[in-house]
């Protein structure tokens, strides 16, 4: 698809809302799918500073290097690790670049730079994190840094591709999917009282986008996604025979999966100018990512009906907000004016997603914690990369550290 087209998805305004989880063979299900899961107080605001923002014009939602901002990192598994005496031969080498980075000459300083940015996201684990070097050392560590962070984050949110072909089960299909793209997916049939088939499939996929690849497979399976299980996994089911084919009701932008899973018009009868119209935009991400937050802003909502009209949104400044503390998808009510009834559908829905993506997770320890237990004991700080973790006080309570 275009960038420019949008989604077009001629979604019926006559739809009205079914309760229930959208995912769910009946909309009565014991389900909490559609409930708010909010995260603990204060994360999204905290994600602003040290989370990576990764933000994609979408048309819907056209995610493309033009349009993504990184200012923080998502961190990859490394594809291989190196040991023994090629490790020591790796960590000799930074530990002399490292030293080069305050040469007197400008060039070998420059050269030195170059060299660690080269090793990759690798060298990040070697690089010293203790303050003690000059201010020069400092400074170019830390453009290192952040230069390796933003490629990682770059190639880190960039959507999986799949290239697999021929006959097989649907069982290898998956195996073959998640090796490929690191993104586990588990059958579900087994806790929603299903029958647990391993049908033939036919696979044809050449460089396909993972969503794209695993939409086309799930319906030729007659299977669904369930979005709202309580682990980071994508989990399956079967699917109804009222529901659809997945792959031409949905739109593929990097990793995310989008599709207007609900529309709901309404009017009050008995108030002037009442009506409303809202779009249920499903997000799905790829299992192997960790989002925290989805916004959009409302100024760049654009919507046109099958006339090609101007559908409004409801408002024009703030943003929408989209929790994701777990499961696979989370939904974003898009609130626009109701358009006359002459527009028969939506015809295409544009806007800007921001993702809000957790970085590399470490690990700080300090040792001789009966040292710092003692009441003349100075506070303990131990810095990796641009985080600094500080530890103030500590005492023993019986056989637990406090």
């Amino acid at each position: 698809m275009d960038a420019e087209d949008g989604l077009k998805t001629d979604l019926p305004l006559r739809v009205l809302h079914v309760s229930g989880c959208p995912s769910c063979l009946d909309s009565k299900a014991d389900c909490d799918g559609t409930r708010s899961r909010m995260p603990p107080t204060g994360i999204a605001r905290r994600s602003r500073v040290v989370w990576l923002k990764a933000e994609a014009n979408c048309g819907l939602f056209a995610w493309s290097d033009a349009f993504v901002t990184f200012f923080f990192l998502i961190s990859l598994a490394l594809a291989g690790q190196v040991d023994g005496a090629a490790a020591d031969d790796r960590a000799a080498e930074v530990r002399r670049l490292v030293r080069q980075l305050d040469a007197a000459e400008l060039s070998a300083r420059n050269g030195a730079e170059e060299k660690l940015i080269g090793m990759g996201v690798e060298v990040l684990d070697r690089l010293p994190n203790q303050p003690g070097g000059s201010a020069e050392i400092e400074l170019r560590l830390k453009r290192i840094r952040q230069t390796i962070e933003k490629q990682t984050a770059a190639v880190s949110v960039q959507g999986s591709a799949v290239s697999l072909a021929g006959s097989m089960r649907l069982s290898q299909a998956l195996a073959a999917i998640e090796k490929q793209t690191g993104n586990k997916v588990v059958d579900y049939r087994e806790q929603f009282g299903q029958q647990v088939t391993d049908p033939e499939v036919t696979t044809d996929f050449e460089k396909t986008p993972f969503w794209q690849a695993l939409d086309t497979l799930l319906d030729r399976a007659n299977m669904t996604t369930y979005n709202y299980a309580h682990d980071a996994d994508l989990s399956l089911i079967a699917k109804s025979p009222e529901q659809l084919a997945r792959a031409p009701r949905a739109d593929y932008v990097g990793p995310l999966r989008l599709e207007v899973a609900r529309v709901t018009a309404e009017r009050v009868p008995g108030v002037k100018n009442s009506g409303s119209l809202k779009l249920a935009l499903e997000i799905a991400w790829e299992p192997r990512l960790r989002p925290i937050l989805f916004q959009q802003a409302l100024a760049s909502l654009k919507a046109t009906d099958d006339r090609g009209h101007l559908v409004k949104p409801a408002q024009d400044e703030g943003e929408l907000e989209a929790p994701a503390p777990q499961g696979t998808a989370v939904q974003m009510e898009l609130p626009f004016e109701l358009p006359p009834r002459s527009a028969k559908s939506i015809h295409s829905l544009k806007g800007s997603l921001t993702a809000l993506m957790p970085g590399k997770i470490e690990t700080f320890e300090f040792g001789d914690l009966a040292a710092a237990a003692k009441p003349d004991s100075k506070p303990v700080e131990k810095r990796i990369a641009a985080a600094t973790v500080t530890l103030d006080d500590v005492r023993r309570n019986h056989e637990v550290w406090e």
